[in-house]
Order: structure tokens, then C-alpha cells, then sequence
């Protein structure tokens, strides 16, 4: 089925159903050239666009607009495709594995639930994007532009840029984090990343007013910053450590081949600010074949707010620092190297 408004808007005056509903039965639909809109103050519970079946697909070049409600839902394998979407009031939804794609959001944002909710190429301009998998995905605005608190999500080539909170943020309470891949995240106003139990692969973290890497305790309460694993990537803090909060024990990092930049110039302006987490103590990070960088000669390449903190460290560069590791960090790596220069980590 085609529908092709020519130019024209159609307009929501009353609260019906849903403007455009698949009913519960298969739709393969494309709408084009107009404007879908609803000027209800209140419309709880009607959408303009609702699909949940799991052969329901539509693609659209369309403008929607809702003032009150939500604008988008997709559920149950169904798909949307293109279109720019307006809502001020509930984001667009996608649920129990509905998928999003090539979809440009303005004033809301794309939030998922149920079974590996999925977004490709979208842009969210203010809402940000809750979903368990993001392919090349775009999310700025003033709150947390990539946010997830379930387990096993995944951004891969994804960009977050923050005006007001961490540029991507995740918390799984105890369970996997997932994967981040080639990301990009940034923040004007605290850590650019806040995290749990996750795999970064080549990252770029850069902070104007926080930690590139930081533990949640500024601008969130709680002990995040735990159990994650950094592979290359990028970090850089202009006005705070490059790290700050690395757990120990179960909630152990590691950083392998990581290159880290503090730009601020100050003695607390350290790459790595080392704190043991409550019950994670006593065990240590990994801090392994990393470039390490400070713009004050008195900071630390690493260094610990403890009394003491253990720290497995070994074949990293420092730069800047007269001192470059702290006097209560303790080298944790007890292995010697054997003939070939090749040491056991761990």
C-alpha cells in the first residue's frame, strides 16, 4: 500500500485510534510526500504511527509531529524506515525487537524495551537513544545522548556528544555491558563516559569539564566506572583527570594500548586517578602497553587516592611528569620477563 500526500498535512484534531495502525495484521507500507501531524494538549495512549506485527514494515519521507504524546511505536520485528519525527512529549518507542531506521528525531528521542530493540542510522537531536544496538547512530543534546541500564547492549560506529550530562552512559547492575565499537563520546558538562562492565574497542572520550573515564559519582550517585575493558582508542580531559575512579577486584579495568591526554594544567591534572570501590578492594587494574601524557610536570601518569592502591602496570610511555606514577600506587605485576622479554599478566 502507497500513500502519497501530495504536499498536504494531515492533521490529528480528536483523540481516535491511532492514525496509522497496522491492526495486528501484516503491512507493507510507504508514505510519502506530506505532514502527519496531532494537536492534542493530551492524547495518552494514541500514537500517530502504531506497528506491532511482525511482518508490518513502513517507509516514509515524512514529517510527524505530536504535541503531547508519543509520535513512533514500533514493536514485535516490525520495522520503520526514513521520515523526520517531532515530539515533545513521550520519545519514540520501539519494543521487543521492533527496528528504527535512517530516521531523523527532533526534540525526542528513540527508547527501546523488550528484546534487542535496534537503531540504524538514526540522528536524535535532544531525546537521546536508549536501545540495546545502535549502527552508525547520532545522539547531542543536554541529557545522557546514549543511555543504557540493561544488559548486553551494543553501539557500534555511534557518536554522542553531551551539553548537560555524560556523553554515553552504561549501568547494568552486576551483569554484561556489552560492546562499544569505534564510538565517539563527548561532554561540555561532566565524564564523557560512565560505565559497567563493558568492552570498549577504539574509543575517542574527550571532557571539557570532567574525567574522559569517570566513575558516576559526579553528576550520578552510585559506584559506576567498574569491570570494563579498553582496547586502543583515545582519551582526553581538559579540566579533570583522564580517569577518575577505577574499581579494583571484581570491578577491575583494564586499559591495553589506550592513548590518554590530561590537558589540564594543574597538579591534581593526573592521566589515571586511581579509588577503590567497596567490595571490590584488593585486587588490581591493568594498565598495559598505554601512552600516558600530562600538562603539568606535578601530576601523575598514575596515581591513587587511597592510602595505598595495587596496580598491574607494565610496558606504557609517560610524558610530562617528573613523577609519573604515584608514591601509593604498588606494582602489582610480580612475573618476571623470561628469555624472549615476554611477561604473564595476570
Amino acid at each position: 500500500m502507497n500513500i502519497n500526500l501530495n504536499g498536504f498535512t494531515y492533521t490529528m484534531t480528536s483523540n481516535p485510534s491511532n492514525t496509522i495502525w497496522d491492526g495486528n495484521a501484516a503491512v507493507v507500507c510507504t508514505i510519502m510526500n506530506g505532514t502527519i501531524k496531532s494537536t492534542l494538549a493530551t492524547n495518552a495512549g494514541t500514537y500517530l504511527v502504531y506497528i506491532q506485527n511482525l511482518s508490518s514494515r513502513i517507509t516514509t519521507n515524512c514529517y510527524f509531529e505530536s504535541l503531547a504524546h508519543g509520535t513512533v511505536v514500533v514493536s514485535n520485528g516490525t520495522s520503520w524506515t526514513g521520515g523526520r519525527i517531532k515530539s515533545f512529549g513521550t520519545n519514540t518507542a520501539l519494543s521487543n525487537g521492533g527496528i528504527v531506521n535512517n530516521v531523523y528525531v527532533e526534540t525526542g528521542g528513540i527508547r527501546g524495551s523488550g528484546a534487542n530493540p535496534v537503531a540504524n542510522n538514526c540522528i536524535s537531536i535532544g531525546g537521546g537513544m536508549w536501545v540495546s544496538t545502535c549502527n552508525n547512530c547520532i545522539s547531542i543534546g543536554s541529557g545522557i545522548p546514549f543511555n543504557s541500564s540493561s544488559a548486553g547492549v551494543s553501539l557500534y560506529n555511534c557518536i554522542g556528544i553531551s551539553t548537560g550530562s555524560f556523553g554515553m552512559f552504561v549501568y547494568n547492575n552486576n551483569t554484561s555491558g556489552g560492546k562499544f565499537v569505534n564510538c565517539i563520546a563527548i561532554s561540555t558538562a561532566t565524564h564523557a563516559v560512565c560505565h559497567e562492565l563493558a568492552v570498549f574497542y577504539n574509543l575517542f572520550a574527550y571532557s571539557t569539564a570532567g574525567a574522559a573515564i569517570g566513575d558516576g559519582s559526579n553528576g550520578v550517585s552510585g559506584i559506576w566506572g567498574i569491570g570494563s575493558t579498553f582496547y586502543g582508542g583515545t582519551l582526553i580531559s581538559t579540566a579533570n583527570s583522564v580517569v577518575q575512579g577505577s574499581g579494583g577486584g571484581a570491578g577491575a579495568n583494564k586499559y591495553i594500548g589506550v592513548n590518554m591526554d590530561c590537558q589540564w594544567n594543574n597538579p591534581a591534572g593526573h592521566c589515571i586517578t586511581l579509588k577503590d570501590h567497596s567490595p571490590w578492594n584488593y585486587q588490581s587494574d591493568e594498565i598495559i602497553n598505554c601512552y600516558l601524557k600530562v600538562a603539568n610536570v606535578r601530576a601523575k601518569c598514575i596515581q591513587s587516592i587511597n592510602n595505598w592502591t595495587t596496580v598491574k602496570y607494565l610496558g606504557n610511555t609517560f610524558q610530562g611528569s617528573t613523577s609519573p606514577v604515584g608514591d601509593n600506587v604498588v606494582q602489582a605485576q610480580q612475573n618476571t620477563p623470561d628469555l624472549f622479554d615476554n611477561i604473564l599478566v595476570g
